[in-house]
């Protein structure tokens, strides 16, 4: 309906070569984007952790002594007979595993923000051919103004406030130009660019296939937080157990052959209780998180799907036919004298809120849609 008021006018635009499409902008965030290399890195770097924590800890000792007539070289290797590196394995394979979830959900973010990010430049690019279409329309009511005033069928006063009239139409569509420049311009940070190219139409999206909360890669994420926290308090429990150093090595000179033995640490002063206590505050706050997560996921669909609900109404209602022809009807009537200023203003006002009405309820319609996306934690789709 807006693109038809735009050609009975005779203001449409030329149609951009390739323009970028919805999900071109979302692909294009998510491989090229800087908050998506920012995405990635923080999981390398939360999985290079786990693959530290998960290591060996102790390095063996390589021992050379030598007295007269004696030489002894031998190696010490620490231990750990508690069983902490089965917990501290179990610790980071949970942790790797919740930095992949993060980063599917911190993707899915990404992908959500360039998805708006688009809908905003759609929406300010229509405001301004909305607006540029209303300065035309004011610039013709202005030079008929000007004829019909030369034959005495109206005032000056009425001409000169056609004037006026012609003059904000035109900085209200140079504003709005320059703000559509602009969310193009945002849009282009979104996908790793100094600037997009011309901006395709609006997408229709469908809700996600799923958004159980209990799936959700938040929550899953969440969850093996929580499991990777006590798997932790247990390693630093089983590191209260004394560590067993074994010794090997060979004699030379003098009664040459094998020398062994072996040693066990024990931890009179080693900070192992406030180690524990550390660790079960830290699994307490994980589980917490992991609740209060949750909660804020069932909140936060509740949310979404009944402002889902509003934008569809309103979308529905202003959802008006024939308003370009109406607008262009008004404007013909005063032009041959049939309308007064007073009717054709109230017509013409009425109209251009309906058509901008209809811009930001597509807008507010897509967005609620986008929500949902993002909280799935998955990277938004056209509909088919």
């Amino acid at each position: 309906m807006i693109a038809y008021f735009f050609v009975s006018l005779g203001f449409a635009q030329d149609a951009p070569v390739q323009p970028l499409t919805f999900e071109a902008t979302v692909r294009a965030a998510v491989e090229h984007g800087a908050d998506a290399q920012i995405v990635s890195a923080e999981a390398d770097r939360a999985r290079a952790e786990a693959r530290g924590y998960a290591a060996w800890q102790g390095n063996p000792e390589l021992d050379f002594e030598h007295q007269p007539g004696e030489t002894t070289l031998s190696v010490t290797v620490p231990v750990e007979i508690a069983g902490q590196p089965v917990a501290r394995a179990s610790a980071a394979r949970r942790s790797r595993d919740a930095a992949s979830l993060r980063a599917e959900a911190g993707r899915a973010a990404v992908g959500a923000a360039a998805g708006a990010g688009y809908l905003d430049a759609v929406r300010a690019r229509e405001q301004a051919e909305l607006a540029e279409a209303a300065e035309g329309l004011a610039v013709r009511l202005r030079d008929a103004a000007v004829r019909r005033a030369e034959t005495g069928d109206i005032s000056r006063v009425e001409s000169a406030l056609l004037h006026a009239e012609a003059a904000r139409a035109l900085d209200d569509a140079l504003t709005l130009q320059r703000e559509a420049e602009a969310a193009r311009r945002r849009l282009g940070v979104l996908i790793g660019q100094e600037d997009a190219p011309g901006i395709g139409e609006w997408p229709t999206l469908p809700e996600p296939p799923s958004v159980e909360p209990s799936q959700l890669p938040t929550l899953l994420a969440a969850g093996l937080e929580a499991r990777a926290a006590l798997a932790r308090l247990t390693a630093e429990k089983l590191d209260r157990v004394p560590d067993l150093h074994l010794r090997g090595g060979w004699s030379f000179e003098g009664e040459t052959g094998p020398v062994y033995g072996a040693a066990i640490e024990i931890p009179l002063f080693a900070p192992g209780a406030s180690k524990v206590r550390v660790a079960r505050a830290e699994a307490d706050i994980a589980d917490a998180r992991a609740s209060r997560e949750m909660l804020d996921a069932r909140a936060s669909l509740a949310d979404a799907r009944a402002e889902l609900a509003i934008a569809e109404r309103v979308a529905a209602a202003w959802d008006i036919p024939g308003l370009d022809a109406t607008l262009d009807a008004a404007a013909r009537r005063y032009e041959v004298g049939e309308a007064s200023l007073s009717a054709f203003v109230a017509e013409r006002d009425l109209a251009l809120a309906a058509l901008g009405g209809a811009i930001d309820a597509r807008w507010r319609l897509e967005r609620a849609r986008l929500a949902l996306w993002e909280l799935a934690g998955q990277l938004p789709l056209e509909e088919r």
